[in-house]
């Protein structure tokens, strides 16, 4: 039986029969991955306490269907302990990887950026931004870039005193629209391109992120985002 070894984070887990979990991960080899993870949940067994987001580890999967078997899975070194809206900001993360990214594809670039985005979460730094920053590189190394310096129809440099409209799975769109809640301020979008971050810029990129992603999420929403509303920071 052939077996290949995997680093990985956990993305999400939930219970299966007694004391094993299936377990949906983010795989340095191979990308989003699923897997049965036997006796895991069993009070005996010492990665019980391993089988939470943020801890990077290794496993030997087996199988040929999308959802593999598991061996020797063990921890690869310290967890990131993230806390208050750190940790609301690395679930929404995780789910946001869960739902949109394809099964097997890898990617280590994105792989690398994601363990960067929890470090960075870790640290306690400004949170906005770095959901903004892994949002849009998510989208580029799904093919879905935005180019927050183009108008997509025109193909001209976005002026910095003209509005424009996102058209999902199109780009920015010169616009007449003035209402702010409909159009973004082309000074605005150049600074989200040099991630030059202030309060406009932050806003509108997380406006235009939402309009990015949502052909790739459906009508189903997000369940971290009700966490973000629950919260008491809102």
């Amino acid at each position: 039986m052939h077996k290949s070894l995997h680093r990985f984070f956990i993305l999400h887990s939930r219970a299966y029969r007694e004391t094993s979990a299936i377990i949906t991960a983010f795989s340095l080899e191979s990308g989003k991955i699923s897997f049965v993870a036997k006796g895991v949940k069993s009070t005996r067994n010492k990665l019980r306490v391993l089988t939470e987001p943020f801890i990077p580890m290794t496993v030997e999967l087996s199988g040929n269907s999308e959802l593999k078997n598991s061996y020797s899975m063990d921890s690869d070194g310290m967890g990131m302990v993230l806390s208050g809206i750190h940790l609301y900001c690395g679930i929404y993360i995780n789910e946001l990887l869960t739902r949109v990214l394809p099964s097997e594809e890898p990617d280590q670039a994105l792989y690398s950026a994601y363990q960067q985005t929890i470090t960075r979460l870790a640290k306690q730094e400004s949170p906005e931004p770095i959901l903004r920053e892994f949002e849009f590189f998510l989208l580029q190394q799904m093919g879905y870039a935005v180019e927050f310096n183009v108008d997509a129809e025109s193909g001209e440099d976005i002026e910095e005193f003209q509005r424009y409209r996102y058209v999902a799975e199109t780009g920015l769109i010169k616009t007449k629209q003035m209402d702010p809640k409909h159009s973004f301020a082309g000074a605005d979008l150049r600074d989200i391109s040099h991630q030059n971050w202030h309060v406009a810029s932050l806003l509108a990129a997380k406006q235009i992120s939402r309009l990015a992603f949502a052909p790739l999420l459906g009508a189903k929403p997000l369940k971290s985002r009700e966490l973000f509303q629950a919260a008491p920071h809102q």
